[in-house]
């Protein structure tokens, strides 16, 4: 419950980012505290703002302008990289992907409508699922400047390992393998 409570931390924090970039990149007329005009997709009604609605119903509001549109956020810096995070239009779930829209790219996170997590998956199973297409599945305990540890599944032989040190591949200190045969020690 620790690690979900965590991921959903990390989503608030990227989606208050959002909410701050959004309001330091609307014009605003210093003199009677309107935005500045420019089509009619943004508003600001009773200090909130809506993107593609005028009637925000929270601080920040981001609205598909259609069924046929994600309720998305893109982050773009030319030639150089680009994410997108919302709601996508395929299948409701939110995202964070690497590339321009959801429909391309990378599916780096997702979570579910019931509450579900996926890293590397945009169809988690469990609480949080983790996968890596190309390597281990693994996640990383690091105590800053004292020690660190990696546990997850090895790629090479499909075993739960957890190994002292940045990677799976030397003397687990604890190995489940595919059998059901337990190693503790150096395995």
């Amino acid at each position: 419950m620790r690690i979900h409570k965590t991921i959903l931390k990390r989503l608030f924090i990227i989606t208050f980012g959002v909410a701050v970039v959004l309001l330091l990149a609307v014009p605003v007329k210093a003199a009677v505290g309107e935005w500045s005009s420019n089509g009619s997709t943004i508003y600001y009604n009773e200090g909130r703002i809506g993107v593609g609605t005028s009637t925000p119903e929270q601080l920040i509001e981001v609205n598909s302008m259609s069924t046929s549109n994600s309720a998305a956020i893109r982050y773009h810096i030319p030639y150089l990289s680009h994410f997108v995070t919302g709601i996508d239009k395929a299948d409701g779930k939110f995202k964070i992907n690497y590339d321009k829209d959801f429909s391309v790219g990378l599916n780096l996170v997702t979570v579910e409508k019931n509450g579900e997590v996926g890293i590397g998956t945009s169809d988690p199973r469990q609480l949080l699922e983790i996968q890596n297409k190309g390597g281990d599945a693994a996640v990383r305990y690091h105590a800053y400047n004292i020690s660190h540890f990696t546990a997850g599944v090895d790629a090479s032989d499909g075993a739960y390992k957890v190994n002292y040190g940045q990677s799976l591949d030397s003397s687990p200190r604890l190995e489940i393998k595919k059998t059901g045969e337990v190693c503790i020690g150096n395995c």
